[in-house]
């Protein structure tokens, strides 16, 4: 598993791993959309894949848009990796039933055929690998939520009056009133709220 890890993490990118994964969705999808009158739980099961397959297209976009630490993306790598052999069971299974069915020129076909080689037993199956990969990217966004709030507690620590300034001095016109109704309003000079990443630094430090 380690060394899966490794080649994972060292020998393919972000991207090329996303687009195993939808390539490999997009045949599920195109399986289980073939079947009429399909009962609840297969509906369920498409509604799932078309998420699953639009939450790691935007990976890919976040991805390429902005470069990730080198420890974010070996993560983000590794969890792609388990997400991407979920899906290639379930492309594999769904591929077994076409060919079990012998109807690949087929557009459509009804659910009481697709039932005859379609078992509860499978069903479960593709529940439970589906069950897998959504996991997976539950916990990559934990790791991204962690990383986040790392970055925050990371920022200066230096509080206004480190940098010279003073809570309640200055011209009124030179000031901005913080008022969250919860504590005593608060005056910040105007400099420190020029942008609203300066001024969400400053009440982190306040």
């Amino acid at each position: 598993m380690a060394e899966a890890f490794g080649i994972v993490a060292g020998g393919i990118s972000v991207t090329s791993l996303a687009i195993q994964i939808v390539e490999n969705l997009n045949k599920v999808i195109n399986f289980c959309e073939s079947i009429r009158e399909a009962p609840t739980d297969i509906q369920r099961i498409l509604t799932e894949l078309h998420i699953l397959s639009n939450i790691v297209s935007n990976i890919q976009l976040v991805h390429e848009k902005r470069s990730l630490p080198e420890s974010s993306e070996a993560t983000t790598k590794q969890c792609l990796g388990l997400v991407r052999d979920d899906i290639r069971k379930l492309s594999s299974l769904s591929s077994d039933l076409e060919r079990k069915l012998h109807s690949d020129k087929r557009i459509t076909r009804t659910w009481a055929r697709v039932q005859t080689v379609l078992s509860e037993k499978k069903i479960a199956m593709l529940k439970s690998q589906l069950d897998s990969a959504k996991g997976t990217l539950q916990l990559l966004q934990s790791c991204y939520i962690f990383q986040d709030l790392r970055a925050l507690s990371s920022l200066s620590s230096k509080t206004p009056k480190d940098l010279g300034y003073s809570w309640e001095t200055g011209q009124l016109e030179d000031r901005v009133k913080v008022d969250d109704g919860l504590e005593k309003p608060f005056y910040l000079p105007i400099d420190l709220c020029s942008t609203p990443k300066d001024f969400m630094n400053v009440l982190s430090v306040k």
